[in-house]
């Protein structure tokens, strides 16, 4: 899909981990939460990741969202008080976007009803996900594409 043509949506959904940002910190959270399913331990790495800025941003997603008319950031982490932060100092000031933490420990079927209850009723929307679960579950309610599918 090519970023001009991301304008054409009411809404865009974007991932975070491994879509607009990935690095070796991305990877241990991963871990981590496979291993330990802890949201302290998650919320720990997290904060560090965001006040160290232990992440590479994916560029070409940025770019991306900054044809959107609106962004929802939907990520299956917990609430958390850094994590807009760190999209703050990612995201140009004129992205209009908002944050949905889900603390989920289904992303797929948890964005799937995100999506569903949320958006798709009013909304044209467009899913940005590295995840193909998630693209998946969300094929029916929205337009998925995975990161890699942006074209300059």
């Amino acid at each position: 899909m090519r970023i001009k043509e991301i304008s054409r949506y009411d809404i865009t959904v974007c991932d975070i981990d491994n879509t607009l940002i990935s690095g070796w910190m991305t990877d241990l959270m991963d871990w981590t939460w496979e291993k330990f399913q802890s949201p302290m331990v998650g919320k720990f790495l997290g904060k560090v990741q965001q006040v160290f800025h232990l992440y590479k941003i994916n560029h070409t997603v940025v770019e991306a969202l900054k044809e959107s008319k609106y962004v929802y950031f939907l990520t299956a982490r917990g609430p958390s008080k850094f994590l807009a932060k760190m999209l703050e100092n990612i995201l140009p000031p004129w992205i209009n976007w908002e944050l949905v933490e889900l603390g989920s420990s289904y992303p797929p079927r948890d964005k799937q009803e995100w999506i569903f209850h949320n958006l798709y009723w009013n909304y044209d929307v467009l899913l940005i996900d590295d995840n193909y679960n998630n693209r998946r579950a969300c094929r029916f309610i929205a337009k998925c594409i995975s990161p890699g599918d942006i074209e300059k």
